[in-house]
């Protein structure tokens, strides 16, 4: 178990935000021949971007007023395992140039807003700052938002967006 200050809190929790736009990039460029699968990717790159910039400006106030935030440290094992996945996930993503299908690219996009959801909820559950509380279930909540997107947009794919079976 590592147990995090709010320095370390808020370079991890960017650090994982920073991946999972990266992934979301990557996924964006192998989802070939599916335009709009294409842009879901690359919104919720965007959106990724967001959140990272907004750990950044908390990171950024709690530097110009340290005496403002709480700093109790937590166990930090789930903000290192969200960001050993993304690295995993952005591996395989980058690992080839070979088209995805939009199911297979949402089945890794799934992976990982799960992975950061559940790491924002240990955030949340585990700080003792009110404000950074508040902050990391707002974004256990945009992950979810995202994996609620995800799951959508594949059962609304239909057959017609499915590749064809291979024999």
């Amino acid at each position: 178990m590592s147990l995090l200050t709010n320095h370390a809190k808020f370079t991890l929790a960017e650090r994982a935000e920073m991946l999972a736009a990266d992934v979301y990039d990557g996924l964006a460029a192998r989802v070939t021949g599916d335009p709009d699968g294409a842009a879901v990717f690359r919104r919720l790159r965007e959106e990724e971007l967001q959140h990272a910039y907004r750990i950044r400006m908390l990171f950024n106030e709690f530097l110009r007023q340290p005496a403002a935030f709480k700093d109790v440290p937590i166990d930090g094992d789930f903000l290192e395992t969200a960001i050993a996945e993304g690295e995993s996930l952005l591996t395989e993503v980058r690992a080839s140039n070979e088209a995805l299908s939009f199911e297979r690219a949402c089945s890794i996009a799934l992976a990982l807003e799960h992975t950061l959801a559940v790491s924002s909820s240990a955030m949340m559950a585990a700080e003792a700052d009110p404000g950074i509380k508040r902050f990391f279930g707002s974004l256990a909540q945009q992950d979810k938002n995202h994996e609620d997107l995800l799951t959508g947009r594949i059962s609304r794919s239909g057959p017609s967006r499915r590749p064809p079976p291979t024999r």
